[in-house]
């Protein structure tokens, strides 16, 4: 009788405390969209456990040539926060988001001399998510920040040793990362990919090819390649692939510093010859 009444109690225990588990769901992620992909790639990777980041842009279009369709003004308007660059490289959401109060744009006021690309500035990386965590309150990210820390260091040397010798980019989108690291960019193809590159330019990039001798042109898998194919016509130059908007490097197996890792092994290729 003892041993059933002492059964009896454990099980009523053990009911108990599944019951107790139970009622402990795990904590809601926090909602959000991004206007484009490498923004909801940082986002997801330094809040793990506290965000989930969609992003309106798909991960392997430019952003430069996108245009907003029904179902994504209906996604914008659902959505509970959305995280963009601002108006100077997305004038696209500046009306639709002028009507939306839960809304973070990072360059708010910007020229036509200001780079917009600052995911692709490593210095201004914890400058943005504090952004995030402020507007959110989300707790600091301390362990991606360390994370970040090394991949910076170890960067800097694999770089500095042929940081000297020039190449050439498809458009303008590495200006920080170049003067963040002191490397050597000799031109650009386009200054501006939404419109057509002159004639006069390409020219004089084909120029400062001959004159050079750069270590490799960067080319983008979201533009044609007819244009640098006619500008390297005849030339000796490697072409390599570069992807600034980080589109190879999928949620959620991949993360931020994937993409960064990428961007540093195709400048290390690239300077190396």
């Amino acid at each position: 009788m003892v041993r059933i009444l002492l059964l009896c109690i454990f099980w009523l225990l053990a009911t108990a405390a599944q019951a107790e588990e139970g009622d402990q769901k795990p904590k809601d992620k926090q909602a959000l969209m991004t206007s484009i992909y490498p923004l909801a790639l940082l986002v997801n990777t330094a809040w793990p456990n506290d965000v989930e980041a969609i992003h309106l842009v798909p991960a392997n279009q430019s952003p430069h040539d996108f245009s907003l369709k029904p179902s994504h003004r209906r996604a914008l308007e659902q959505t509970p926060f959305v995280l963009w660059l601002g108006p100077g490289l997305e004038p696209y959401l500046k009306r639709i988001l002028s009507k939306k109060q839960n809304h973070l744009a990072l360059l708010p006021k910007s020229d036509h001399h200001d780079d917009p690309h600052i995911w692709l500035a490593p210095n201004k990386i914890q400058w943005i998510l504090a952004q995030v965590q402020q507007q959110l309150d989300l707790p600091t990210p301390s362990k991606f920040l360390l994370k970040l820390k090394k991949w910076e260091s170890n960067a800097k040397q694999l770089l500095e040793k042929n940081k000297q010798n020039g190449f050439v980019v498809y458009h303008n989108a590495f200006t920080h990362w170049v003067k963040h690291f002191e490397l050597n960019q000799l031109a650009a193809v386009t200054t501006d990919p939404d419109h057509p590159v002159g004639s006069r330019h390409l020219l004089n990039v084909r120029k400062t090819i001959e004159t050079n001798t750069p270590a490799c042109l960067f080319t983008e898998p979201q533009f044609s390649p007819r244009i640098v194919n006619k500008l390297v016509s005849g030339l000796s130059i490697p072409l390599i692939e570069i992807d600034p908007i980080a589109g190879q490097y999928q949620l959620p197996e991949q993360n931020f510093l994937d993409f960064y890792d990428g961007l540093t092994q195709a400048f290390v290729t690239c300077l190396s010859n």
